[in-house]
């Protein structure tokens, strides 16, 4: 049996020692992590690789936290996105949660164990939004056999009916026609 991919970890600030220090904290974990210290830099790149999970710094010289977790979520829309900050507001936190639809706002410095339990937390959920969106298309798919199985149902009773109702004695044998029922 293969073992499935690691998970990818797309870590964004615009201080290279962050990075480096998310890298080292999360690779532990047997994840891929993959740095940059420019968002738009990343955002210009020809060939993303799946992304599973993104931190973001909050704020950076070419754009924000927020405005690149937006872009991120037209990029990886499955993506789950955690914000990092030294400097946290109210009003950053509320943009960050109603537009980018941050999972977490972490400040920093963060505590290692603090950021893998984040990281896990995440990844699970992205984990269990997959496995329900199969679940829901699967479902999607039984529901229109269903509908087509009920709508031939209907089309031979009004052909023949009667056709689908079928009688029974006391025992739950079915009854054929022209047979007695108290045989």
């Amino acid at each position: 049996m293969t073992q499935p991919a690691p998970y990818r970890i797309l870590c964004v600030d615009d201080e290279p020692a962050i990075t480096r220090a998310l890298q080292r904290c999360l690779q532990r974990q047997g994840w891929q992590v993959i740095t940059r210290n420019s968002p738009s830099a990343y955002l210009q790149e020809d060939d993303y690789l799946p992304i599973d999970l993104v931190i973001a710094d909050y704020r950076m010289p070419q754009m924000s936290g927020v405005e690149f977790l937006i872009q991120m979520k037209k990029v990886h829309p499955d993506a789950v996105r955690v914000m990092l900050s030294a400097h946290a507001d109210f009003d950053g936190v509320l943009q960050a949660v109603n537009q980018a639809h941050v999972f977490r706002f972490m400040m920093k410095p963060w505590q290692d164990d603090d950021l893998i339990l984040t990281a896990t937390q995440a990844l699970k959920l992205k984990a269990l939004t997959l496995e329900n969106n199969r679940l829901a298309d699967q479902m999607r798919k039984q529901q229109k056999i269903l509908t087509a199985q009920d709508q031939e149902l209907r089309r031979l009773e009004l052909e023949h009916p009667g056709i689908t109702e079928v009688e029974r004695d006391l025992d739950g044998y079915i009854v054929m026609l022209g047979e007695d029922p108290n045989f």
